[in-house]
């Protein structure tokens, strides 16, 4: 069985710190703290999954040499779970699904703590519904694996069968009830739903590793060893590699169809991958003149945040960070003529949410404020008296991304 469990632990860093933001601020990257203990190639400190609001889960040393789960927040820091190293996945709610040796799989949820999921092998996905998906052994004799579906509402586990009459197993879910899945010796990919069951994808060139809310499913092709993305409407496409690279896999795909993941220079860890339709694969690694081949990919959220695991135990987070810059519709203009103030607040992530509010300045008096909408705020004045005025605008930043501020924009009123 050609699945993983990310039991491990982690690094000495008693509180948050960042490093240096990447080239042309493209990204921020959060080093993650421990749980106390020093991090060792036994006990690395390794994040497993990161969510829309930045919360990320993994495993961390403590002081006293063992490993537990935690759940991270950039408020609130680390939190010790109380279990041994086992998490794997963390929905949009804070709740952790994964496998641990000390109480087995499990969701946990702040109100209700640790929930047994019952005899299952691996843990695979975990949607906004507390739905679980992984393997399960379906014989008393522990011989053969079948891909699973648990649900709060029957916390019973049901078998999805296999699409080759062998074994199968879920490798992930989403809000929809979708799983998608591979079967024994990863050579069939599948997508289950309620009302369809197991149905094959990919055409046997295509081993799944995760699912979106979109129902895309994102993979690698067995044949050239490329990450690869399937869709319903285009079938199977191949992502390609970075130059230099000779193999790729795609590890995470979230709401806007962006993907991550690694690729690789052979025998070699290889680099980072971000990958959208609109600007193809770009070298993460290259962006933030990190010219080691020590990073790998874990999970991208709808933010543009990516969970990244640095040889050596280092949990990080990349963090778009949002660029700010002003313009105006007029200048020179006149005293009492109406001039309108844009701000553009983009990243490479895209745009930051709307309604965020901008705040515009002129030195520093404030002007008025506008709600950012597909990333553009307006602010419109016929009050600027004679004379240079110099403007600038100010995003807030929030739960992901911090706040920052534009140049100024030199108006001048005659």
């Amino acid at each position: 069985m050609k699945h993983r469990l990310f039991c491990h632990q982690i690094l000495t860093l008693f509180f948050l710190f960042f490093l240096p933001l990447c080239e042309g601020q493209v990204y921020k990257i959060t080093t993650l703290p421990t749980l106390g203990g020093k991090a060792t190639a036994k006990f690395p400190d390794i994040i497993t999954g990161i969510n829309s609001a930045g919360q990320a889960t993994g495993c961390s040393p403590e002081a006293d040499e063992t490993s537990h789960t935690f759940l991270w927040t950039r408020g609130a820091g680390m939190q010790d779970l109380g279990v041994e190293c086992g998490a794997g996945y963390i929905n949009d709610l804070g709740h952790v699904a994964g496998w641990s040796p000390s109480v087995g799989a499990f969701l946990w949820t702040p109100s209700g703590g640790f929930q047994n999921l019952g005899d299952v092998t691996g843990v695979q996905g975990l949607n906004n519904l507390d739905q679980v998906t992984g393997v399960y052994y379906v014989d008393p004799s522990k011989v053969y694996l079948h891909a699973f579906l648990w649900t709060p509402q029957n916390p019973t586990l049901q078998d999805l069968g296999t699409i080759d009459g062998i074994e199968s197993w879920g490798v992930g879910i989403n809000d929809s009830t979708q799983v998608a899945g591979i079967s024994a010796g990863y050579d069939q990919s599948w997508l289950w739903t309620q009302s369809m069951g197991m149905q094959a994808i990919g055409g046997g060139d295509f081993a799944a590793y995760g699912i979106n809310d979109l129902g895309q499913v994102i993979g690698q092709t067995d044949g050239v060893g490329h990450a690869a993305v399937w869709t319903q409407a285009g079938g199977v496409e191949d992502l390609g590699v970075l130059p230099g690279t000779t193999s790729s896999n795609a590890r995470a795909i979230n709401n806007r169809g962006v993907v991550v993941g690694n690729s690789r220079p052979f025998p070699h860890e290889g680099f980072v991958f971000l990958w959208s339709p609109t600007q193809g694969m770009v070298n993460v690694n290259t962006l933030c003149k990190n010219k080691g081949q020590n990073w790998a990919a874990v999970g991208i959220n709808d933010a543009g945040q990516i969970a990244v695991e640095k040889a050596g135990g280092v949990a990080l987070i990349l963090t778009p960070i949002i660029g700010v810059a002003v313009s105006s519709s007029l200048s020179p203009s006149q005293v009492g003529q109406s001039v309108t103030f844009t701000a553009t607040a983009s990243s490479i992530a895209g745009a930051p949410p709307d309604s965020e509010i901008v705040t515009f300045k002129d030195s520093n008096t404030t002007l008025g404020t506008a709600p950012l909408v597909a990333g553009e705020a307006s602010f419109s004045t016929t009050s600027l008296s004679a004379g240079a005025h110099h403007i600038s605008a100010t995003y807030p930043g929030d739960t992901n991304y911090d706040s920052s501020v534009s140049k100024t924009f030199a108006q001048i009123v005659k």
